[in-house]
């Protein structure tokens, strides 16, 4: 969700949005992946097309669903285990390009109907990388794990923090950094005491803010 969330609040940023269509791209998200129902998850990717091209029979909203089944056969395929570094730098950059690359792209395009500028690769890394942490986050009692979960963490602020400086200089588009603390104190107790429980939560929740401080830091100058 934080993926779908920063992609939607990006393309907001740069174009006018139809609030109905990532409304409806979000329930297919929430249908198919957390819930696994097919039926209402169909139901939403189809309502996300018609939202989006005004018609379920044209050949961008065939391809848009087209699309949607493949991502959705892999997300429902991958192992949280495989965005581990013990499985090789390939897996595991894939999985930053399934967290971040292809939530953000994808419903950036779903939105505006555009893949936007090169640049809008880095906040998909940042994203990426802070998710594939989160999805590391039930491991970190290995040492090694612990290690690049904290890598992907530093790797996830310095990204964001570079697209800030990239587009047009404004202290709001670094409003992700009140964040900091957050997770300087979580990979600090993890660090100090490497126990799983509820940490898992904790990091996900902060990565959700993480993307929502980092999408509003660009959207402020609409309110």
């Amino acid at each position: 969700m934080s993926g779908i969330l920063l992609g939607a609040m990006l393309a907001a940023a740069d174009y006018h949005v139809n609030f109905l269509v990532v409304l409806a791209l979000a329930l297919t998200v929430i249908s198919l992946i957390a819930f696994n129902s097919l039926i209402p998850g169909i139901v939403c990717a189809v309502a996300t097309a018609w939202l989006s091209y005004g018609s379920i029979f044209s050949l961008e909203s065939l391809i848009l669903l087209l699309l949607g089944y493949f991502v959705y056969r892999l997300v429902r395929n991958h192992s949280p285990e495989q965005g581990l570094f013990r499985n090789g730098i390939v897996v595991t950059l894939t999985s930053v390009v399934q967290y971040g690359l292809l939530p953000i792209f994808g419903v950036y395009f779903v939105c505006v109907h555009s893949f936007g500028s090169w640049p809008l690769l880095i906040p998909s890394f940042a994203i990426g990388a802070l998710c594939l942490a989160a999805v590391n986050a039930p491991y970190v009692q290995n040492q090694t794990t612990r290690i690049f979960h904290t890598i992907w963490a530093v790797l996830a602020f310095a990204a964001m923090a570079a697209y800030g400086f990239m587009r047009i200089f404004d202290l709001w588009h670094f409003l992700f950094v009140l964040m900091l603390p957050v997770f300087i104190w979580l990979l600090m107790s993890v660090w100090k005491k490497p126990e799983t429980k509820d940490y898992e939560l904790k990091f996900s929740v902060a990565t959700l803010l993480f993307a929502l401080l980092s999408g509003l830091g660009y959207m402020v100058y609409l309110f």
